[in-house]
């Protein structure tokens, strides 16, 4: 592991320069993109700011409301589901990869790259370089940090329905409000790669670690929260979980698989950023 202090005195800090075009490298094509973090070249279409949800399904039962029947759509529902659909609710899971004290493959230099913790998860071998604070309205801190390492953006790895306890939880919220209601933003990752079900109420294989999430509302029908989990040891991350109190005994929204999995090692880092939408049906 490279520290800070053996960082050359000629090196400076990680630039984010705007996107350096279709420069690859290695046998996995991994694409240079000082803005985002470097790439898979296949994976372009799935990196979080170039997804473009375009549900087929609303848009088309939305012209045919429009332009031929507006009881179309609500005739479709009531025979595939037996009633109308009016509000549709999913999470969708985007991951960055840190790789911690290592050069950046491109270039073969050490560079400094910007990494956001909360102020809880800061890394325990104190190895960087404060830059700056901010707190969230909700009282919550979290810092920027100068790192030795490089970012791989993995894009997109997740994208299904939410569990059946977090709609349970709605439903309970609306008889008997709860400060927690608001709290959903503690992410923990685990290592099984067992099959989803919105049944689930925890991790199959927690890997005992959480990071607390920036909460943000990224559109009028999109809740965030992104949070930065730094390993502990050598391990594959194979799910993750987002929960509205720290530790395991939350109420978890969303059961996430990652694909592809993530390999870490002692103090790498993977940004988790999770959105859930609820969007109005056709």
């Amino acid at each position: 592991m490279i520290t800070l202090q053996q960082m050359p005195e000629t090196m400076t800090a990680f630039q984010h320069d705007p996107y350096s075009g279709r420069e690859v490298i290695g046998r996995e094509r991994l694409v240079r993109d000082d803005l985002h973090g470097h790439y898979r070249a296949d994976r372009a279409h799935v990196l979080q700011h170039n997804y473009h949800p375009d549900p087929w399904q609303p848009k088309a039962l939305a012209w045919l409301r429009d332009h031929v029947h507006r009881g179309i759509p609500r005739a479709y529902y009531k025979a595939v589901l037996g009633h109308d659909v009016h509000i549709s609710t999913y999470g969708l899971l985007f991951v960055r990869y840190f790789h911690a004290g290592r050069a950046d493959p491109f270039t073969g230099e050490l560079k400094l790259a910007m990494v956001r913790y909360h102020e809880g998860s800061l890394p325990v071998d104190g190895n960087y370089q404060e830059v700056a604070r901010a707190v969230h309205p909700n009282g919550d801190v979290f810092v920027d940090v100068l790192r030795v390492g490089w970012w791989e953006n993995i894009g997109l790895v997740s994208e299904d329905k939410v569990t059946t306890a977090f709609r349970n939880f709605e439903v309970d919220q609306l008889q008997v409000e709860t400060a927690v209601y608001g709290d959903y933003k503690f992410q923990r990752p685990g290592t099984s790669g067992a099959a989803e079900a919105n049944t689930e109420t925890a991790l199959v294989l927690d890997a005992g670690l959480e990071a607390t999430g920036t909460q943000t509302e990224t559109a009028a029908d999109v809740y965030s929260s992104v949070a930065t989990v730094t390993a502990d040891t050598t391990e594959t991350w194979a799910e993750h979980r987002i929960g509205n109190v720290t530790g395991v005994g939350a109420t978890m929204m969303d059961r996430n698989l990652i694909s592809p999995t993530v390999a870490v090692v002692n103090l790498d880092t993977v940004e988790f950023s999770f959105s859930l939408t609820k969007t109005a049906e056709a």
